[in-house]
Formats: structure tokens, sequence, C-alpha cells
């Protein structure tokens, strides 16, 4: 990895060793098991354990995704989660980074779900741990990347007049666990899982 992640995970974990895991796993939603001495922690329908104090997560996570936790653990307050949805732009600082998410991300949806049948849309999200809601959209789901981070995933299939098209949103709770960087980082995980998951072969 670069040099400039390995000082901020190495920040990161500065940070943390200062707290209480006990007070972390309750601002966070995770789970501490004293017994052990680890966290539990879910990310898209999946548990990670963390061994403390180095934290190192079992089953691995990609470098970027393990990072991102580690964040949320970090600035995690215990906000409730907010209901009401915004988009990337709308975060604290996110009138540039964002912004341009939000386009990129529209972009990148218009092509991972281009030819993907709305079945597979839903099977995609299944596998991450979503739940389908009712939107506005012709689908809408939501994605528990963690306990108080969830992200809604809108769809409007393709028709006649328009090729498929989607959207990622925050609830407006996010700015209490995660930096617009950090919102980035996990819009960017979330795509790649998306399109890991949208390959043919799996389908």
């Amino acid at each position: 990895m670069s040099e400039m992640f390995l000082e901020m995970r190495k920040a990161a974990l500065k940070r943390l060793s200062h707290r209480n895991p006990r007070e972390i796993a309750q601002l966070s939603g995770g789970m501490y098991c004293p017994d052990r001495n680890e966290m539990k922690i879910t990310s898209l329908g999946k548990t990670y354990r963390l061994s403390l104090p180095e934290y190192s997560c079992t089953p691995e996570l990609a470098p970027w995704h393990d990072l991102v936790l580690l964040h949320y653990m970090d600035l995690a307050d215990g906000t409730p989660t907010s209901s009401q949805l915004c988009t990337f732009s709308a975060l604290k600082s996110g009138l540039i980074r964002g912004t341009e998410f939000d386009r990129s991300s529209a972009r990148m949806l218009s092509q991972l779900l281009d030819g993907i049948s709305p079945h597979q849309i839903r099977e995609i999200c299944a596998a991450m741990g979503g739940e389908e809601i009712s939107s506005n959209a012709d689908f809408a789901a939501v994605l528990p990347f963690f306990p108080r981070l969830p992200l809604t995933l809108q769809v409007w299939f393709a028709d006649e007049e328009f090729p498929v098209s989607g959207k990622l949103l925050l609830p407006q709770s996010a700015d209490h666990y995660i930096t617009i960087e950090d919102a980035v980082t996990v819009g960017e995980v979330l795509l790649d899982q998306i399109k890991a998951l949208s390959q043919p072969e799996l389908h």
C-alpha cells in the first residue's frame, strides 16, 4: 500500500487506542466482546471481528474498506440514523468532492447496470444484505454499509426512451460518522462490490 495509506491507518489506530472499546462499540453500533478482546461489526450483510488493540480484521477487508471502518468507529457519536436522505454533495464540505462523486457514481451505475435484469439487480442488493424499500424510483434498496451508515441505491430501469440509471444516497446523519473523503471511499467500495457481483459468470 502507499505510504499515505499506511500513515492514515496508523493515525486512525492511534486515535482508537486511546478510546474505551466498549464506548466505541456503543457509539458505532458494534459489539464489544471483552472475553475475546475483540469487536464485532457488520458491513454489507457480513460480520467482521476486529482483534484488539491492533484492530486486525477477520475475515480480511479490502484495504480502503478496512480504513474507512476505522474512521467510522473513530468518528461515530451515536446519533440515530436519519430517515431523511441526502446526496454526497449535501454533506459537510461536500460541495466539490461530493458533487463530483454524485456525477461519477451515476455514470458508473448506468454502465454497471446496463443489460442487467431487474431480478439480477435485486439479487445483487440481497447479496450485500440490502432490503428493498418503496421509493419514487423503479427500485430502491437500503444497503447496510455500517450499522449506522446505510446507503440507499435507487434505480430507474431502462425503457424505450431512456437507459438504466441509478443514484446513491446517504442518510442526513452521515456527517456524524464519516467525513466527505470517507463518504467518497464508501461509495467507491460499494460500486466495486456491485461491479464484482454484476459479472455475468456470477449469475
